[in-house]
């Protein structure tokens, strides 16, 4: 059996950056709030990246929230490149970053399920590529160093039963797992408005901030950021370093063993405990594209 460096250490509260989530038909509110949240959770001083995928509708809002900055984001929207994008807000300096939308990645052109029916075929053979494609674009987002806000445009989902068609309600446009990695998502109604009732991630401690019936405010992010800064620091260059190491592992044993190769002196013992997890990811990355499990070995 592999040996993971597994610890046991006393349980202490991290300050971990929120990712939110806001899904809603056009016209709930989403970029509106997404402002607001965001310049909440940064504070006055904070510069605050919009990636926008909307043909820049989101200026209509460039008064709000006290000034930020925007990126452009055009087809194709594929995972490659909101991770692009996402990467390039993070080296210029921003302190939070929203991406509006989410959707496109998924089922605009050039997404998810654009790739899958390029490929041709069915099954496992059709989504392979393109579902590697997202899982790594999410490692790039979900373990970031800065909060995130995710708007989502959302459909009145339906399925069968039987032989008839019922509605299932409002549901995000992402693939259906996104919103759980949320630390909060918000299930926007109308004018900024949200309903509690059909959000999917809430944490209890956040209950009394996010009421029944609520409109998004500044004072919400700002109460958001209380609470998800309070308690240890993380080691923001450590954290960068993992969630690096992480991608290039799911990208196959060459793209790991290149990666490796650029480590310092320095940053090497403190990668090591991660080392034959992240081998492991990357063979299994090299298996799902070939069916042919990579036997080489690095080392760290």
């Amino acid at each position: 059996m592999s040996n993971f460096n597994f610890e046991l250490k006393p349980a202490t509260k991290e300050a971990v950056p929120p990712l939110i989530g806001l899904w809603g038909k056009s016209g709930s509110g989403k970029t509106y709030s997404a402002l607001l949240l965001a310049r909440g959770i940064v504070g006055p001083k904070g510069r605050i990246a919009f990636i926008d995928t909307e043909n820049g509708r989101a200026k209509f809002y460039a008064d709000v929230a006290g000034g930020w900055e925007h990126l452009a984001l055009d087809p194709p929207f594929s995972p490659d490149k909101y991770s692009a994008a996402f990467k390039f807000c993070e080296d210029n300096g921003a302190d939070i970053i929203i991406v509006d939308s989410m959707s496109h990645v998924w089922e605009g052109e050039g997404g998810v399920l654009d790739i899958a029916d390029a490929k041709g075929g069915h099954g496992l053979l059709k989504w392979k590529a393109p579902k590697m494609a997202h899982k790594r674009m999410m490692n790039n987002l979900i373990r970031s160093r800065l909060p995130v806000i995710f708007c989502l445009r959302a459909k009145d989902a339906t399925k069968q039963v039987g032989k008839d068609i019922v509605s299932v309600g409002w549901q995000p446009i992402a693939e259906k797992n996104f919103v759980f990695e949320m630390t909060v998502d918000l299930h926007m109604t109308e004018d900024g408005h949200y309903d509690l009732e059909t959000s999917k991630t809430l944490p209890a401690e956040l209950r009394g901030v996010f009421v029944k019936g609520g409109q998004i405010t500044e004072e919400i992010g700002a109460e958001v950021a209380a609470w998800c800064g309070a308690g240890e620091q993380q080691d923001e260059v450590y954290e960068k370093l993992k969630r690096d190491g992480v991608d290039a592992a799911t990208q196959g044993v060459d793209a790991y063993k290149k990666w490796v190769g650029k480590l310092t002196a320095k940053q090497k013992p403190k990668l090591k405990k991660h080392h034959a997890e992240w081998t492991a990811m990357a063979k299994a990355a090299d298996a799902e594209k070939s069916d042919e499990p990579e036997e080489e070995e690095t080392s760290l």
